[in-house]
């Protein structure tokens, strides 16, 4: 399916997808530019206000770059700069505060220190930076993941390295282990080894649910294909792991991410592991995904998220949405069948094994690999439902991020899965909106506020001349038009040019 779509968007057959009813959504929104340049290392995180934060790396400057979007994703404005000196900061993590303590934090591997960890932490409203060294030692740390809890403004930051040294290496002689897991009670100021352990673990992430519990996953170099979960219920403290590891056939795997819904108690949250397997070794490889539903302690068998013939599927990211009681999880991932797309699916805990239909996120062909893979973002109230990512170009040429505003093109009796049709799309107007038994219309704003509701003539077309509900004339700009007929929706953007 990959490939058809790819062909129809470049012959530009939009009418047809939308007659076969095939399942899947195209982006509406064109890919916005956050900064160009080779990007080596990319992150994002977000705060409930809807504000976006991303943090990623330039190789022209070896510097990286911390932006914040606060128009879901319209615009991006530089709020720090660390400047490398000829250094590459090739991995970065990023952690987003809130309330009196919504300090950002910029993590990254010091290449000129052994590969020691540190952090860089911002505060926005002062625009005062504190860099803290996080882990250091004679070892060389060679990857990191980070996270912090949602206890409100008191919460606590985390952090997992690893060196890949082995026990008997002159490293883990001198530091004491491969594996280590670390905590701030102190927002980054201050840090502590809570467990640490002898053996290494790779590509390792780390997520927080709705308490105490926080999600561990890697895959274990002495295994082929082995890949490791572990589940801490207290703040990431000695004693309160539930582990559990599975073998997938001996076949490589690379890029495990973990996450829960954010729903309490946390004993029976449904918990998402995704990881990108290379089927029997052959070279083609597929986004597979497993998931419990108690918490950790048992997990379903390895199924296939993302699988087609001729295409790869890698480099998975999966977030939770941190409002309490939300039981959604996002799944990204890159497809490349020669132009990279970047799709998004979402799941449910009532039915974890269901995944809903893909969404394709770029309109660009997106770059890949294991630093620069889409970061999913979330941009609460803005226009649209989900995640959008932040994700690097094609050749890692420049930081772009899309949120699709997708036309829903499900099949259904009343036909509105029909392409909406709206001329002009940018102007000055008037607007004139046309779809198959459209009962509702309205226009929004693009932080989600009611503009403007229609109404459609016999012809089944809505027009709007850029006046609000008051009948005085907006400012220009980005509106969503918004249409509805039974239980189905669309969305389409309009730009109000005066």
């Amino acid at each position: 399916m990959h490939v058809l779509i790819s062909r129809l968007l470049s012959a530009g057959l939009f009418a047809a997808l939308f007659a076969a009813g095939l399942a899947t959504a195209l982006p509406d929104g064109s890919d916005i530019l956050i900064r160009d340049g080779t990007i080596v290392a990319t992150a994002a995180d977000y705060e409930m206000d809807g504000t976006m934060w991303t943090a990623f790396t330039r190789l022209q400057d070896s510097s990286t770059y911390l932006y914040r979007s606060t128009d879901h994703g319209l615009s991006w404005q530089q709020r720090l700069v660390s400047r490398g000196a000829g250094r590459i900061f090739d991995k970065l993590g990023l952690v987003v505060g809130e309330g009196e303590s919504a300090f950002v934090y910029v993590f990254y591997l010091e290449p000129w220190q052994n590969g020691d960890l540190w952090l860089n932490r911002l505060d926005p409203r002062t625009d005062s930076v504190l860099t803290v060294e996080v882990a250091g030692g004679s070892d060389t740390i060679v990857d990191f993941a980070v996270c912090r809890d949602y206890s409100g403004s008191n919460y606590w930051l985390y952090a997992v390295a690893t060196s890949h040294a082995t026990p008997s290496s002159p490293a883990a002689a001198a530091d004491g282990r491969a594996l280590r897991f670390f905590r701030s009670p102190d927002y980054g100021h201050t840090w502590a080894v809570t467990d640490s352990y002898d053996y290494p673990i790779f590509d390792p992430h780390l997520s927080a649910g709705a308490g105490s519990y926080l999600y561990f996953v890697g895959f274990s170099p002495a295994w082929l294909g082995s890949i490791e979960v572990w589940v801490n219920r207290l703040w990431l403290s000695p004693g309160y792991w539930k582990t559990a590891s599975w073998m997938t056939d001996t076949q490589n795997v690379h890029d495990p991410v973990i996450g829960a819904a954010f729903t309490k108690p946390e004993s029976t949250a449904t918990i998402w592991c995704a990881y990108s397997q290379n089927y029997e070794n052959s070279g083609d490889w597929d986004v597979v995904y497993s998931y419990s539903t108690d918490g950790g302690g048992g997990w379903s068998s390895p199924a296939y998220l993302a699988s087609s013939t001729g295409a790869d599927e890698e480099y998975p990211d999966l977030r939770n949405y941190t409002s309490l009681g939300n039981p959604y999880v996002n799944v990204s991932y890159i497809s490349d069948d020669g132009f990279r797309s970047v799709y998004r699916r979402y799941a449910n805990a009532s039915t974890p094994g269901q995944w809903s239909d893909t969404l394709r996120i770029n309109q660009g062909s997106a770059g890949t690999g294991s630093e620069v893979r889409p970061k999913l973002c979330y941009t609460p109230g803005g226009p649209f439902s989900g995640a959008g990512a932040v994700f690097t170009g094609a050749g890692l040429n420049s930081c772009w991020w899309n949120g699709p505003y997708p036309v829903d093109v499900a099949e259904s009796p009343d036909g509105i899965s029909r392409r909406v049709l709206i001329q002009p799309s940018t102007g000055r107007g008037p607007f004139h909106i046309k779809a198959a038994s459209m009962t509702a219309v309205a226009v929004h704003d693009r932080v989600g506020r009611l503009v403007r509701s229609l109404a459609s003539d016999r012809s089944g077309t809505a027009s709007w001349d850029g006046r609000g509900e008051t009948g005085r004339l907006v400012a220009s700009g980005i509106y969503f038009v918004r249409l509805a007929a039974g239980d189905c929706r669309a969305t389409e953007k309009i730009v109000l040019q005066r």
